[in-house]
């Protein structure tokens, strides 16, 4: 595991939050989720306080998925740096905004996530003519309840 996310593992519940908060207003530009994201998040956002360690999760699974790609390390470093200077108060509507903005700024980052990528060349010459087929296959590595989840919010 790298430095930074043995560093992200090692935040405490509200820096979590506060530093994917940071995160993903930067890398939505400040653009706001929609009503997908949060008809999906209704059950949590019906008791934000029940769910708060499931957001705690999803706020986790935001920052460790950007940590993971090279092109934002820089990013969530810098969200990490920025939280903790604010005193985050978690009030019912905070917690809504940033599980539905999380979920927003997740779907930004994992549309980039391939687990594995497989390229196919093929060549088939017959009566002088050839023929090349080049087929791509991208995989994403996810578990079957999250694949169930984001099946539901991407509607296939």
């Amino acid at each position: 595991m790298s430095d930074l996310a043995n560093s992200i593992e090692k935040l405490a519940r509200e820096e979590t939050l506060e530093a994917a908060q940071n995160l993903a207003l930067q890398i939505s530009q400040n653009a706001s989720p929609g009503e997908p994201e949060e008809e999906l998040l209704k059950p949590f956002i019906e008791k934000p306080y029940e769910h708060i360690q499931e957001i705690e999760q999803l706020a986790r699974l935001v920052l460790l998925t950007a940590a993971a790609d090279s092109e934002n390390e820089e990013a969530v470093r810098s969200a990490i740096q920025g939280a903790g200077r604010k005193q985050l108060i978690l009030g019912g509507a905070e917690i809504v905004a940033l599980a539905t903005l999380g979920l927003f700024a997740l779907n930004l980052l994992v549309t980039k996530g391939k687990s594995s990528e497989r390229h196919t060349v093929k060549i088939d010459e017959q009566d002088g003519k050839t023929t090349f087929v080049i087929e791509n296959e991208v995989s994403y590595g996810i578990s079957p309840s999250l694949g169930q989840l984001l099946k539901s919010y991407f509607g296939r």
